[in-house]
């Protein structure tokens, strides 16, 4: 091998291989907040079940039953955008890689938006005997979550811009 062209891979070679541990670590910290996200979804439907259930067991009025099922209905909506290829396996086979290639992406800004319109709408929901406590709980640790991982998306795909 020439010893100019050595000259000239060996910093490209390094540059490489010094920055590309880098990204892979950015991908893999949204990962896991979207999957923490997609968890505290999961969570959150399965408080409003457990708030709507106990409500209907307690004999609550219609008004507020209504209203616990709207929040179910919001919380499966949003575990729905974000887990939005949930009950997929692992692809096998070339036809189904393919398949799962064009599957809908995770959409994080329309997740905050419903996570916020929640939020709002059980705060100002009427609490007459009902502790919407955890609720609040879950909707807070989940906009956190989602904050993240837009904040990890943005400084991702700033990386990423062409000078």
């Amino acid at each position: 091998m020439d010893l100019r062209l050595r000259a000239f891979l060996a910093p490209l070679l390094m540059l490489f291989f010094g920055f590309f541990p880098l990204s892979a670590i950015d991908i893999q910290a949204l990962v896991e907040e979207q999957t923490k996200s997609a968890d505290l979804a999961k969570q959150l439907v399965g408080v409003s079940n457990h708030m709507l259930e106990g409500a209907i067991d307690s004999g609550k009025n219609y008004q507020q039953v209504k209203q616990l099922d709207k929040f179910y209905q919001e919380a499966r909506d949003l575990m729905a955008v974000l887990m939005p290829n949930k009950g997929t396996s692992k692809p096998t086979g070339l036809g189904a890689i393919f398949k799962k290639a064009i599957e809908p992406p995770i959409d994080l800004d329309k997740a905050l938006s419903l996570t916020n319109t929640l939020q709002k709408e059980v705060k100002n929901a009427n609490q007459d005997g009902l502790d919407y406590s955890q609720m609040l709980s879950v909707l807070n640790q989940l906009e956190n979550s989602l904050q993240t991982a837009l904040d990890l998306k943005s400084q991702w795909l700033d990386t990423r811009k062409a000078n």
